[in-house]
């Protein structure tokens, strides 16, 4: 069964325990954290790569995946999902994560939110 949009507290109630947690719904629902980061000035092949392996290295440290980027080289902006290996984003982490970013060198600017893992993004 599919769901392209939120479900409405009736549809839920007729639902048993099982049925929410197969379908992340309500006490199961997962978060991630959808990333825009703009770049100042923009990074070349070589800053790309350094950058992408310390932000690669955080993300491990914090048991955190990414998945996402850029287009095209010189990069101006990058956009990234930010996913928890175990469980479910929290504000706690995407507010360490935003610290992150924006104490960056390379980074101008860089602005997140939570999303639905399973029905919000895209």
């Amino acid at each position: 069964m599919r769901i392209d949009k939120q479900p409405s507290s009736r549809w839920l109630h007729r639902l048993n325990r099982r049925q929410r947690k197969k379908l992340y719904l309500a006490e199961f629902q997962e978060w991630l954290a959808v990333v825009k980061v703009t770049f100042a000035p923009p990074l070349g092949e070589e800053a790309w790569d350094l950058w992408g392996d310390d932000l690669f290295a955080w993300l491990a440290s914090r048991e955190l995946t990414m998945s996402g980027g850029a287009d095209e080289l010189p990069v101006n902006e990058a956009e990234l999902m930010i996913t928890s290996d175990f469980g479910s984003l929290n504000e706690e982490l995407l507010t360490e994560l935003l610290a992150y970013l924006r104490n960056q060198p390379q980074v101008a600017q860089a602005e997140g939110e939570l999303d639905d893992a399973w029905y919000g993004w895209g």
